[in-house]
Protein backbone atom coordinates (compact mmCIF):
# COMPACT_ATOMS: atom_id res chain seq x y z
CA UNK A 1 0.00 0.00 0.00
CA UNK A 2 2.74 2.42 0.83
CA UNK A 3 4.98 1.70 -2.60
CA UNK A 4 1.70 2.43 -4.31
CA UNK A 5 1.07 5.54 -2.46
CA UNK A 6 4.68 6.62 -3.28
CA UNK A 7 4.13 5.49 -6.71
CA UNK A 8 0.69 7.85 -7.04
CA UNK A 9 2.57 10.96 -5.97
CA UNK A 10 5.64 10.13 -8.13
CA UNK A 11 3.46 10.24 -11.37
CA UNK A 12 1.52 12.74 -9.75
CA UNK A 13 5.24 15.11 -9.01
CA UNK A 14 5.75 14.30 -13.08
CA UNK A 15 2.54 15.12 -14.62
CA UNK A 16 3.12 18.53 -12.78
CA UNK A 17 6.14 18.92 -14.44
CA UNK A 18 5.24 18.05 -17.76
CA UNK A 19 1.99 20.36 -17.47
CA UNK A 20 4.50 23.55 -15.98
CA UNK A 21 7.03 22.69 -18.88
CA UNK A 22 4.17 22.62 -21.48
CA UNK A 23 2.26 25.94 -19.89
CA UNK A 24 6.12 27.57 -20.43
CA UNK A 25 6.87 26.48 -24.38
CA UNK A 26 2.90 27.19 -25.24
CA UNK A 27 2.32 29.42 -28.05
CA UNK A 28 5.88 29.91 -28.17
CA UNK A 29 7.78 29.79 -31.47
CA UNK A 30 10.74 31.48 -33.03
CA UNK A 31 11.05 31.55 -36.61
CA UNK A 32 13.80 29.36 -38.11
CA UNK A 33 14.89 31.14 -40.81
CA UNK A 34 16.85 33.73 -38.37
CA UNK A 35 15.93 36.53 -40.47
CA UNK A 36 15.28 38.88 -37.18
CA UNK A 37 16.04 42.73 -36.57
CA UNK A 38 14.87 44.42 -33.54
CA UNK A 39 16.08 47.15 -30.86
CA UNK A 40 17.33 46.84 -27.14
CA UNK A 41 18.00 48.51 -24.40
CA UNK A 42 20.40 48.17 -21.40
CA UNK A 43 21.80 49.59 -18.41
CA UNK A 44 25.57 47.97 -16.99
CA UNK A 45 28.70 48.36 -15.08
CA UNK A 46 31.65 49.75 -16.24
CA UNK A 47 35.26 48.93 -14.64
CA UNK A 48 38.57 50.36 -16.53
CA UNK A 49 41.72 48.85 -16.20
CA UNK A 50 43.75 51.95 -15.23
CA UNK A 51 43.96 52.97 -11.71
CA UNK A 52 43.33 56.59 -12.13
CA UNK A 53 40.10 56.04 -14.06
CA UNK A 54 37.00 55.74 -11.94
CA UNK A 55 34.06 52.80 -12.76
CA UNK A 56 30.56 54.06 -13.45
CA UNK A 57 27.51 53.24 -14.59
CA UNK A 58 26.86 53.41 -18.05
CA UNK A 59 23.22 53.15 -20.66
CA UNK A 60 22.95 51.55 -23.84
CA UNK A 61 21.03 51.18 -26.80
CA UNK A 62 21.33 48.74 -29.96
CA UNK A 63 19.83 48.03 -33.30
CA UNK A 64 20.48 44.34 -34.74
CA UNK A 65 19.88 42.41 -37.87
CA UNK A 66 20.41 38.19 -37.51
CA UNK A 67 21.68 37.54 -41.04
CA UNK A 68 20.92 33.54 -40.20
CA UNK A 69 20.44 31.23 -37.34
CA UNK A 70 24.05 31.48 -36.50
CA UNK A 71 25.09 35.00 -37.25
CA UNK A 72 23.97 38.56 -36.48
CA UNK A 73 25.42 41.97 -37.07
CA UNK A 74 25.10 44.87 -33.82
CA UNK A 75 25.23 48.35 -33.43
CA UNK A 76 25.59 49.62 -30.10
CA UNK A 77 25.63 53.28 -28.90
CA UNK A 78 26.96 53.24 -25.13
CA UNK A 79 27.16 56.25 -22.44
CA UNK A 80 29.10 56.59 -19.25
CA UNK A 81 31.15 59.19 -17.39
CA UNK A 82 33.37 58.73 -14.20
CA UNK A 83 36.29 60.74 -12.34
CA UNK A 84 39.71 60.75 -13.02
CA UNK A 85 42.47 61.10 -10.64
CA UNK A 86 45.50 63.15 -11.43
CA UNK A 87 48.34 61.48 -13.74
CA UNK A 88 52.00 63.31 -12.97
CA UNK A 89 52.71 61.91 -16.56
CA UNK A 90 49.62 64.02 -18.29
CA UNK A 91 45.88 63.84 -17.97
CA UNK A 92 44.84 66.16 -15.00
CA UNK A 93 42.18 65.91 -12.62
CA UNK A 94 38.86 65.87 -13.63
CA UNK A 95 35.64 63.79 -15.11
CA UNK A 96 35.94 61.96 -18.56
CA UNK A 97 32.26 60.93 -20.51
CA UNK A 98 32.98 58.41 -23.30
CA UNK A 99 30.27 57.22 -25.79
CA UNK A 100 31.33 53.82 -27.84
CA UNK A 101 29.92 53.80 -30.50
CA UNK A 102 30.39 49.60 -31.28
CA UNK A 103 30.10 47.82 -34.30
CA UNK A 104 30.06 43.91 -33.77
CA UNK A 105 29.08 40.35 -35.52
CA UNK A 106 28.35 37.50 -33.05
CA UNK A 107 28.15 33.71 -33.68
CA UNK A 108 25.30 32.43 -31.60
CA UNK A 109 24.09 28.76 -30.69
CA UNK A 110 20.60 28.05 -29.66
CA UNK A 111 20.76 25.61 -26.51
CA UNK A 112 17.01 25.78 -26.54
CA UNK A 113 13.78 27.14 -27.51
CA UNK A 114 14.90 30.12 -24.86
CA UNK A 115 18.36 30.24 -24.26
CA UNK A 116 20.82 31.16 -26.85
CA UNK A 117 24.43 32.10 -25.57
CA UNK A 118 26.72 33.84 -28.12
CA UNK A 119 30.60 35.13 -28.57
CA UNK A 120 31.07 38.54 -30.58
CA UNK A 121 33.64 40.94 -31.82
CA UNK A 122 34.09 43.76 -33.57
CA UNK A 123 35.17 47.71 -34.42
CA UNK A 124 34.17 51.09 -32.23
CA UNK A 125 34.74 54.80 -32.36
CA UNK A 126 34.99 56.32 -29.19
CA UNK A 127 33.65 59.97 -28.85
CA UNK A 128 35.68 61.44 -25.73
CA UNK A 129 34.84 64.65 -23.88
CA UNK A 130 36.81 65.34 -20.79
CA UNK A 131 36.05 68.12 -18.56
CA UNK A 132 38.91 69.81 -16.43
CA UNK A 133 38.65 69.84 -12.52
CA UNK A 134 39.48 73.53 -10.62
CA UNK A 135 39.30 75.22 -13.73
CA UNK A 136 38.43 78.48 -11.53
CA UNK A 137 41.68 77.45 -9.36
CA UNK A 138 44.02 77.50 -11.74
CA UNK A 139 42.89 80.97 -13.07
CA UNK A 140 42.83 82.22 -9.19
CA UNK A 141 46.76 81.56 -9.50
CA UNK A 142 47.05 83.52 -12.84
CA UNK A 143 47.27 80.06 -15.44
CA UNK A 144 45.04 79.14 -17.24
CA UNK A 145 44.63 75.00 -18.24
CA UNK A 146 43.38 73.21 -21.13
CA UNK A 147 43.48 69.63 -21.85
CA UNK A 148 41.37 68.54 -24.86
CA UNK A 149 40.83 64.25 -26.02
CA UNK A 150 40.33 63.27 -29.84
CA UNK A 151 37.63 60.73 -30.56
CA UNK A 152 39.81 57.41 -32.04
CA UNK A 153 38.97 54.20 -33.04
CA UNK A 154 38.94 51.07 -30.82
CA UNK A 155 38.07 46.96 -30.63
CA UNK A 156 36.37 44.95 -28.14
CA UNK A 157 35.16 41.40 -28.06
CA UNK A 158 32.78 39.32 -25.72
CA UNK A 159 30.38 37.13 -24.66
CA UNK A 160 26.73 37.01 -23.70
CA UNK A 161 23.32 35.09 -23.29
CA UNK A 162 19.39 35.92 -24.73
CA UNK A 163 16.83 34.53 -22.83
CA UNK A 164 13.05 35.02 -24.74
CA UNK A 165 10.39 35.55 -22.20
CA UNK A 166 8.04 36.06 -25.04
CA UNK A 167 8.60 35.22 -28.86
CA UNK A 168 9.08 39.02 -29.42
CA UNK A 169 10.66 40.04 -26.08
CA UNK A 170 14.55 39.20 -24.61
CA UNK A 171 16.62 39.18 -21.74
CA UNK A 172 19.81 39.60 -22.58
CA UNK A 173 23.23 39.47 -20.29
CA UNK A 174 26.16 41.06 -22.15
CA UNK A 175 29.96 41.03 -21.43
CA UNK A 176 32.77 42.51 -23.12
CA UNK A 177 36.24 43.96 -23.05
CA UNK A 178 37.09 47.08 -24.89
CA UNK A 179 40.23 47.94 -26.30
CA UNK A 180 41.38 51.89 -26.94
CA UNK A 181 43.81 54.20 -26.80
CA UNK A 182 43.16 58.09 -26.45
CA UNK A 183 44.78 60.97 -27.50
CA UNK A 184 44.97 64.31 -26.60
CA UNK A 185 46.48 67.67 -25.78
CA UNK A 186 47.60 70.26 -23.29
CA UNK A 187 48.38 73.62 -22.77
CA UNK A 188 49.61 76.21 -19.45
CA UNK A 189 49.62 79.82 -20.04
CA UNK A 190 50.42 82.34 -17.76
CA UNK A 191 47.57 85.13 -17.94
CA UNK A 192 50.30 88.11 -16.74
CA UNK A 193 53.36 87.28 -19.69
CA UNK A 194 51.18 84.74 -22.12
CA UNK A 195 53.62 82.32 -22.31
CA UNK A 196 52.61 79.14 -22.73
CA UNK A 197 53.59 75.76 -22.74
CA UNK A 198 51.91 72.49 -23.78
CA UNK A 199 52.31 69.09 -25.04
CA UNK A 200 50.41 65.57 -25.95
CA UNK A 201 48.87 63.04 -24.19
CA UNK A 202 48.57 58.89 -25.32
CA UNK A 203 46.72 57.01 -22.54
CA UNK A 204 44.53 53.68 -23.12
CA UNK A 205 41.03 53.22 -22.21
CA UNK A 206 40.60 49.73 -21.95
CA UNK A 207 37.71 48.62 -20.08
CA UNK A 208 35.57 46.01 -19.20
CA UNK A 209 32.05 46.43 -19.42
CA UNK A 210 28.52 44.47 -17.89
CA UNK A 211 25.33 44.89 -18.93
CA UNK A 212 21.67 43.90 -18.44
CA UNK A 213 18.45 44.62 -20.73
CA UNK A 214 15.91 43.76 -22.80
CA UNK A 215 15.27 43.55 -26.25
CA UNK A 216 12.81 43.77 -28.85
CA UNK A 217 12.20 41.55 -31.90
CA UNK A 218 10.04 42.86 -35.00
Amino acid sequence: MKKRSMSMVSNLVWLTVIVFCGSLFAGFEISNNGKTRGLGLDAGYVMPSGNNFSKSMALGVNLFYSLSNQFRVELKATVFAGKVENDPEGISAGTLAVIPLQLSIQYRLRISPRFIPYVGAGVGYYLNQFSLEGKNNWEALGYKVTENYESVIGYHFGTGIDYFIKSKMVVNIDVRYAVASFKGSYSITELVSGISRGGYIKRDLNYLSFGTGIKFLF
